[in-house]
């Protein structure tokens, strides 16, 4: 019977060798290959696109990639305009130097492949077991970010609209992590040297799966691959075409004064005003019930209801007072103000004012306390 456990040594070997415990660098003949893209159905059901393509048509797509995107060893971010390409490359906030690239992929490798995955679609090793799934940084969607599309011409933000983050965005996350979502913090590593090119590897691998899912979503279409590449970029330095409009970090407003009020009738009375907005025009109540515990025996819809990539998702409950972006008042603005793209969470911007989302971040904060 001593044969059973013999294949226990090999596959830890093998998981090592991939999530690079015993060597940073990809093998020099590892491809990017294609994965199904999941995403959800107007019926509210998962979709898996590209889940049909033929062996042919996946090395075909990767083989039209490769000369934009490079290897996992040798990653980059290219085009046919060499001018064009070292712009990219130098751009403070992509930072898509091959160097710096290839130095993420190492860090990558060592530290999020485990859950993220060789292609940045959450399917790693471990990120099978774990719910919530590890973010798919292939749709370009990001949940936690400071930023706004705002035209040039009229000067105001689209809080709707989903734009990247900024780099500071993804380096908070990445130190922080994500609190009850098994992202951990990773704090100990080195901003500068560890952090950043990770950063820019994620960027890497975002864009590479937008394009690789426009080309699955369009079978047989040609594809202008240098137009879409040096677009896609660029809606990481502007929140779209250049000249059209441009990203910028939110302008958030100061609490109105009487937060900084310390006695209780004051308390009180941001308490009441913020629990007004909640069950009234915040439309918070909707999804998360009126205790914020979002239950499904009060809101039976809660318990089918799915992200933009068709997987379980229910809405958070406030009582916890765990918050996966961030737990300063600022954090929850933020969520509340932009909306938590991919998640179903909408941008309050077209329902309170500014200074009404204040009174909702104060209402929500103080939800834990009201519940034992």
């Amino acid at each position: 019977m001593r044969w059973k456990f013999t294949f226990l040594p090999v596959a830890f070997a093998g998981l090592t060798v991939l999530a690079g415990c015993n060597e940073d660098s990809y093998p020099e003949k590892l491809r990017y290959e294609l994965h199904p893209y999941p995403t959800l159905n107007s019926k509210n059901e998962q979709e898996i696109l590209g889940q049909d393509a033929s062996a042919a048509e996946k090395s075909e797509i990767a083989e039209k990639l490769l000369d934009y995107f490079g290897t996992p060893r040798h990653p980059w971010v290219k085009v046919s305009d060499e001018k064009v390409s070292e712009e990219l490359a130098n751009n403070e906030e992509l930072q898509l130097s091959d160097e710096t690239l290839e130095a993420g992929s190492k860090l990558y490798r060592r530290y999020c492949l485990h859950c993220h995955g060789l292609m940045g679609d959450g399917t790693g090793p471990t990120g099978a077991f774990l719910t919530p799934k590890p973010r798919d940084f292939r749709s370009g969607k990001f949940k936690f970010r400071s930023t706004v599309k705002v035209d040039p011409t009229t000067k105001k933000p689209d809080t709707g609209a989903i734009v990247a983050p900024s780099r500071a965005d993804l380096i908070k996350t990445i130190k922080l992590g994500v609190p009850t979502a098994s992202m951990p913090s990773f704090g100990l590593l080195d901003e500068e040297k560890e952090i950043n090119p990770i950063v820019s590897y994620v960027i890497h691998l975002s864009l590479r799966g937008q394009i690789e899912k426009r080309m699955v979503g369009s079978p047989g279409e040609d594809v202008d691959l240098d137009k879409d590449v040096q677009q896609l970029a660029e809606t990481w330095i502007y929140g779209g075409r250049k000249g059209r409009s441009e990203k910028m970090a939110f302008p958030v407003p100061k609490p109105p004064a009487e937060f900084l009020a310390a006695d209780n009738t004051a308390a009180m009375q941001r308490f009441e005003r913020g629990k007004k907005l909640y069950l009234g025009d915040g439309g918070c109540v909707e999804c998360h019930g009126k205790d914020g515990r979002a239950s499904v025996v009060e809101l039976a819809t809660n318990r089918g209801r799915r992200n933009e990539w068709g997987d379980l998702n229910a809405p958070r409950n406030l009582t916890y007072g765990y918050y996966r972006g961030g737990s300063q008042p600022l954090d929850l603005y933020y969520r509340m103000r932009l909306g938590v793209a991919g998640s179903g969470m909408p941008a309050a911007a077209d329902k309170v004012s500014d200074e009404d989302i204040w009174y909702l971040v104060d209402y929500v904060l103080a939800l834990p306390s009201q519940q034992r």
